[in-house]
């Protein structure tokens, strides 16, 4: 609050001054059309700044550049790019050569194998033998590692 007298007429006067700071913030969007799918690259990215306000809905951004990540949908050009559009890049695809191991109590048994899907880390895919002739179903454990579980040792009947 600003009090003071005007020059002139001789009078005293009052001025309330009310300021609003916003934050501005780098959001970052697509600089092209893009599908599903699709793994992001530097060159579908580019960045906007934008007034933050409390409140507005849009408090979750991504501070870093998603590059390796996978989108979930397909985004048109000039998209604010948000953490649910993005998901992780499969760690194995398709015809990719894995190495499948097998724990049975205290007995691991490993192998090589191929995959035939994708997937990413936790995600079941089927897996063949070398020899293309037995699918089996695993569970991604990393990059090229999948894992079957075996019951505690215990024979099936």
């Amino acid at each position: 609050m600003w009090r003071g007298r005007l020059i002139g007429t001789g009078s005293y006067a009052s001025v309330r001054i009310r300021f609003a700071f916003h934050r501005r913030q780098l959001r970052l969007v697509t600089a092209r059309p893009l599908s599903a799918g699709r793994l992001l690259t530097r060159e579908d990215i580019a960045s906007i700044e934008e007034a933050w306000r409390p409140g507005s809905g849009k408090d979750e951004i991504l501070v870093e550049l998603p590059l390796g990540k996978v989108l979930r949908r397909s985004l048109s050009k000039g998209t604010v790019l948000e953490p649910l559009h993005l998901t992780e890049a499969p760690l194995i695809q398709q015809g990719d050569a894995v190495e499948l191991s097998s724990t049975a109590g205290e007995a691991t048994i490993r192998m090589s194998a191929v995959a035939r899907g994708k997937a990413r880390l936790g995600d079941p895919l089927l897996i063949s033998t070398l020899e293309g002739k037995k699918l089996l179903r695993a569970i991604a454990v990393g990059p090229g590692k999948v894992e079957i579980q075996s019951g505690k040792g215990k024979k099936n009947r």
